[in-house]
């Protein structure tokens, strides 16, 4: 029997299949388990040697301090920096945070929470805002494990503006004078 254009096949009676039908269904579910079999082959190895040396790090790094960690990762000098911006900058001050390399940027603005960090670039687009001329500290964030540099900046009250909020908590709620200027910006700590 001749099958022509348009027309349905013709029905096979019932226990006879095509020979061609069973190999056609079989070979996607195959491929599919070869692609499957053949990832697996890869990226088991590969997770399993992952999974060990995170382990074995964390292993290493249990009940070691947050400072200690922060020296074996980025070096002495730098948990130094760290900790002595961490003693100058009271918890409720923010300071600017400008960065030579966009990791130091994060990284630091992180080890120094939870002081607020202002961009450097907000003082340029907003010159006649009242709090952030008040802003006593400056914070350079340099390549990784390179200490972050603090520097000072000469603070005053602008005419016409409140005392920030920080600088009435310094100086006490009776006082409502104008801020001190501190000098030109100058480094704090130790040179080197």
């Amino acid at each position: 029997m001749s099958e022509g254009v348009g027309e349905a096949p013709a029905a096979l009676p019932p226990g006879e299949r095509r020979r061609d039908q069973p190999v056609r269904r079989r070979l996607v579910p195959i491929a599919a388990l070869g692609v499957v079999a053949v990832f697996l082959a890869v990226a088991l190895p590969v997770g399993i040697y992952n999974s060990a040396r995170r382990l074995r790090a964390a292993v290493s790094a249990a009940g070691v301090s947050s400072s200690a960690l922060r020296a074996r990762v980025f070096g002495r000098r730098y948990t130094a920096a760290i900790e002595l911006i961490r003693r100058a900058i009271p918890e409720d001050e923010p300071y600017f945070l400008s960065s030579r390399a966009d990791g130091a940027l994060v990284w630091v603005r992180y080890d120094l929470l939870p002081r607020r960090a202002v961009r450097q670039e907000a003082l340029a687009a907003n010159p006649r805002d009242c709090w952030l001329g008040q802003i006593r500290w400056s914070v350079v964030g340099l390549d990784f494990g390179r200490p972050p540099l603090l520097l000072e900046r000469p603070v005053s009250v602008p005419a016409g503006c409140l005392p920030a909020p920080w600088h009435r908590a310094a100086r006490g709620a009776g006082s409502a004078g104008a801020a001190q200027p501190v000098g030109p910006a100058r480094p704090v700590g130790p040179a080197r």
